[in-house]
């Protein structure tokens, strides 16, 4: 009896391990070594309702090209490419395709200058300066077809700061790879059972599907909730943070951008982060926000918020450092916080973009590189 037991379990643990091994002969195989910021062909409806999202009432339609960018295909290498970096104001998750501002800045170039361009959007929601960089770093390292780089930045650094308040630190090397990237090729200096494709791959589904739970939901309701949760905060701080360490790493991973793209002999240019902070904002205003939480995040936090006048020191702290650093070393800068309209014909929450919003960005930095140089 015990032998026909340990017969079964051995059998089972056979088929077990045969299975695994097999699943990552196979993931090994089909994968082509790349590095892709969205999943290759991802595809998703959403439904954004205007009473949630003001300025926005059409269906979004979300598209991934077979590269990990939210844009068409790239097939003209001999073009003008440029690859926008961000976060979800970048993503501008719940516009359609072509109503995104890396949509309408390719379309007003082309227009203008005979279809010279091609915009490819690596926009992805809760990436900051530190992905940022990662991200460069392998894509122009892997993809000599890049010409222009642009970077919106900052409020994913502050909120990040914010959220760990005095026990602050920078998240670990290898998170930030992971996170970077959706799908990329296995780090060799992991230990053994994560150098695994199988292991890499269900951990970034894990995330993925964590991050959806945290609000790519197809309607925005959770909005709602979020914009409920701040306007019956316990408590509103209205003192600065300490904010010194995550400036540090904002600065330092900056200028590591600037080096590397001036390495490659590449153009970048960075955007300031406009948000509708600011003292004495109407109800109408404050009603929509929901950033400022203390905590894991905007579902699970202590209850506690910063002001809105806070809020907007501090954004200023992160656009000031970023113009100042650009100064320094001779790099463009559009200062959208000081161009845009800080109302709904530009956002719909604290800091994203809706139909007008876009529109505007896209003009202002349309109006910028065609009257701008290539700066040395």
């Amino acid at each position: 009896m015990l032998r026909n037991k340990l017969k079964n379990i051995s059998l089972l643990l056979s088929s077990v391990l045969f299975s695994l091994v097999l699943c990552e002969i196979i993931l090994r195989s089909i994968s082509n070594h790349q590095y892709f910021i969205w999943p290759p062909n991802l595809k998703q409806y959403f439904l954004p309702k205007s009473s949630i999202f003001p300025g926005i009432n059409d269906t979004s339609f979300f598209k991934v090209n077979s590269i990990g960018y939210r844009s068409h295909e790239k097939n003209d290498t001999s073009l003008i490419n440029i690859i926008v970096l961000g976060g979800s104001t970048t993503e501008c998750l719940y516009l359609s395709q072509n109503l995104t501002w890396p949509s309408l800045l390719e379309k007003q170039l082309n227009k203008n200058y005979g279809n010279k361009y091609q915009i490819f959007n690596g926009g992805r929601s809760g990436l900051n300066s530190n992905h940022h960089l990662i991200q460069l770093q392998k894509l122009l390292k892997n993809n000599n077809w890049i010409d222009v780089i642009i970077v919106l930045e900052g409020i994913n650094d502050l909120q990040y700061a914010l959220s760990l308040g005095n026990n602050y630190t920078k998240e670990d090397a290898q998170t930030i790879y992971d996170e970077s990237f959706m799908v990329s090729p296995i780090n060799d200096k992991l230990p053994f059972y994560k150098r695994s494709y199988l292991f890499m791959y269900l951990s970034k589904l894990k995330r993925a599907v964590l991050s959806y739970n945290l609000g790519q939901d197809p309607y925005g309701y959770e909005y709602i909730k979020w914009r409920y949760n701040r306007e019956h905060a316990s408590e509103i701080i209205d003192s600065m943070p300490g904010l010194n360490k995550s400036l540090s790493d904002f600065k330092i991973n900056n200028e590591s951008m600037i080096d590397l793209t001036k390495s490659y002999n590449k153009r970048i240019i960075f955007l300031t982060q406009p948000v509708v902070w600011r003292d004495n904002m109407p109800t109408s205003q404050k009603e929509l926000c929901w950033f400022g939480w203390i905590g894991a995040n905007q579902n699970i936090n202590n209850g506690i918020y910063y002001s809105f006048r806070i809020l907007n020191k501090s954004i200023e702290k992160y656009n000031s450092l970023l113009k100042e650093i650009c100064k320094e070393r001779n790099v463009d800068c559009i200062d959208l916080e000081k161009a845009l309209e800080k109302d709904t014909t530009t956002f719909y929450d604290d800091c994203h973009f809706n139909k007008s919003g876009a529109d505007k960005v896209a003009q202002l930095v349309y109006k910028f590189i065609t009257e701008t140089p290539t700066s040395p």
